[in-house]
């Protein structure tokens, strides 16, 4: 699999912000990316890309969607999110859990606790 780009958290926080005024609705992704942005340090160790409604998340930069990165999507019809963290390539995710809207911060800074990040 072929290693993509990192984008800035600048312009995916403008992605998600763009999609929000064209759907006329609110996409709750944003707050993680909000999160991630507004911290100095975290926003400098931590890299994405966004893919349709994912969000993939890794320590490594250019990224790799299947090695030490983590996808986070938001399930509109169960208002939940979805992590799943990729460790090794060609392999099932190590990690998935789901986790509901109010939750979201806490879980994703103790995920990145977790992992080191």
């Amino acid at each position: 699999m072929q290693p993509i780009k990192a984008e800035t958290w600048n312009s995916i926080e403008k992605f998600y912000e763009k999609t929000v005024s064209v759907l006329g609705m609110y996409i709750p992704i944003l707050e993680i990316v909000k999160h991630i942005n507004n911290d100095p340090s975290l926003s400098k160790r931590i890299f994405a890309f966004t893919s349709h409604q994912d969000l993939i998340i890794s320590n490594c930069s250019p990224l790799l969607r299947d090695k030490d990165a983590l996808h986070i999507t938001f399930e509109l019809k169960t208002k939940k999110y979805k992590f799943a963290y990729f460790a090794s390539p060609y392999q099932a995710p190590e990690f998935v859990r789901t986790y509901d809207s109010e939750q979201i911060i806490g879980k994703f800074d103790n995920f990145i606790k977790m992992v080191s990040w």
